[in-house]
Order: C-alpha cells, then sequence, then structure tokens
C-alpha cells in the first residue's frame, strides 16, 4: 500500500515537473497535464483484451512517450527548474514534450476521456464515427488529402457520409446518437434512394458535385450537426485527431 501511494505521489510531482516545462516551451497555452490521464492509460494496456484497437494504440504510445520523458527529464535533476535560458539548445526534448502534449490532449478528449474511454454506448459511436472516416479515407484518395490538410469541405463532408453510411448500411445507430429526432428524415431518404445508386452518389459527394439527392443528403447531415452541436463537433475533433 506504500509503495502504491509512493508511486502516486511520483507521479504527481512528475506531472508538475511536465507542466513546467511545457509553460517553458508554450507560455500561451493553458492545458495541464492531470495525471488521472495516464492512469487512464495504464488502465486500457491492462485491460488490453476488451480495448479497442485505436484507444489501445493511443495509450501505449502515450505510455511510451511518458516513460521517455521521465528518462529525459531525470538526467537534468534538479537543474531540472533551470530549463528556461536553454530549453531552445535541447530540440529533442522540445520535440517529444510537444509530442506527449498531443497524445496527451488526445487522451484527454477534452474532458471526456472517462466517457469515452470508459465501457459504453459513447464509445460505440466514436469508434464507429472513426471506422467510416478511416473507410473513404482508404478508399478516396482526394478524401485523404482533404483529411491530412483539414480542408474545410471535410466538415461539410464527414456529416453527409455518416449520414449516406448509414443508408448503405440500414444501420442509423450512429445517426441517431448524433441526432435524436432524425430517424423520420433517414426513413424517408431511404426509400427515396435506390440501394444501387448509391456508390455513384458517394463517388459525387466525394468529388464535391451537387445534385437533388446531394441537397438532401445535406439537410439530414445538417439536421445531424444541429442537434447536438457539443456532442457533434467533440465528436469529430476526436475522430479526426485520431484519424490523421
Amino acid at each position: 500500500m506504500q509503495s502504491n501511494k509512493s508511486y502516486l505521489k511520483h507521479q504527481e510531482h512528475f506531472s508538475e515537473i511536465l507542466n513546467f516545462i511545457y509553460q517553458v516551451i508554450n507560455p500561451a497555452c493553458r492545458d495541464r497535464f492531470e495525471i488521472h490521464v495516464v492512469q487512464q492509460a495504464q488502465r486500457v494496456v491492462a485491460e488490453k483484451e476488451n480495448s479497442p484497437k485505436q484507444l489501445l494504440v493511443l495509450a501505449r504510445n502515450l505510455l511510451k512517450s511518458y516513460q521517455w520523458l521521465r528518462e529525459e527529464v531525470r538526467q537534468y535533476g534538479p537543474k531540472v527548474y533551470q530549463l528556461d535560458p536553454c530549453i531552445a539548445q535541447n530540440p529533442a526534448l522540445v520535440d517529444k514534450v510537444e509530442k506527449y502534449h498531443t497524445l496527451w490532449f488526445l487522451a484527454n478528449f477534452r474532458k471526456q476521456a472517462q466517457t469515452y474511454l470508459a465501457h459504453g454506448q459513447a464509445r460505440r459511436q466514436l469508434l464507429d464515427l472513426i471506422e467510416i472516416i478511416g473507410y473513404f479515407e482508404l478508399k478516396y484518395p482526394l478524401f485523404r488529402k482533404k483529411l491530412q490538410s483539414l480542408d474545410t469541405e471535410i466538415f461539410f463532408q464527414i456529416p453527409q457520409l455518416i449520414v449516406l453510411q448509414a443508408l448503405k448500411s440500414r444501420n442509423y445507430a450512429l445517426c441517431l446518437y448524433l441526432g435524436k429526432n432524425c430517424e423520420a428524415r433517414l426513413k424517408d431518404l431511404q426509400q427515396l434512394i435506390l440501394d444501387n445508386d448509391l456508390e455513384r452518389i458517394e463517388d459525387n459527394l466525394i468529388r464535391g458535385q451537387n445534385s437533388k439527392t446531394a441537397r438532401l443528403l445535406q439537410a439530414v447531415s445538417i439536421e445531424l450537426s444541429r442537434s447536438q452541436p457539443q456532442l457533434f463537433n467533440e465528436m469529430m475533433e476526436i475522430a479526426l485527431l485520431l484519424e490523421i
């Protein structure tokens, strides 16, 4: 019990050191490295049989980066708080801290770590969203290029692709999770669009070609994104950060 308390205390102390270093590197940033994110990552790895691949990779990368920083900072000893004048002379440390911040940010999920890392509906829908984005990224080089550059067009295309994928699979779960009142609109759209037209519609949508069907998809997708805007934007942000 004592050793466990000592380890937790050490983790908290090291988080404070990382917070100090990151403030030196990026004074304008207000993020603080909270230790519960590392502890949650440790639990995901410990329960790897029940952890989805994307989250397991993220957790392992976070812990790997965390361990590297521990070893790097150990070299400074008590002088770690004197890094200010010479931080630019250690680009490797700066690079690793920045990468750790990115991983930590992803794992923290904008204060939704407990929701998305826990077993439940939220995680299932997030993984469905990641799978949809990944599917179109692999299938269409044009979409992959837009995704990698975060072209503003993808923020309009992805909601439409979510709707289109729901029609193709006849599985509305993600749509109903994001837009609780859109089931009737989805069923109406399902009746209007023939199954053998879905591939053509998908192809046109990726290329940004406008059509009557595209406008119908857009209308439902707008309803989807506006039903619960905070939830929708948060899931989009997390999925994109994990995917690119």
